[in-house]
């Protein structure tokens, strides 16, 4: 029984690794989106002339 619950275990701490590896990964690519987004409107913001509108 306990060698049965030890790899339930080692699964269970294999899929929790991944999901953590999975989830860098993601944050990583959100980040570099969020930063590209912003270096977008900072380049759309800036040919705008105020005084035309």
């Amino acid at each position: 029984m306990a060698r049965i619950i030890q790899k339930d275990n080692q699964g269970n701490v294999y899929l929790f690794i991944l999901l953590i590896f999975l989830s860098v990964i993601t944050l990583r690519k959100v980040k570099r989106i969020e930063d590209r987004r912003k270096e977008l409107t900072v380049d759309l913001l800036e040919t705008i002339d105020y005084n035309k509108l």
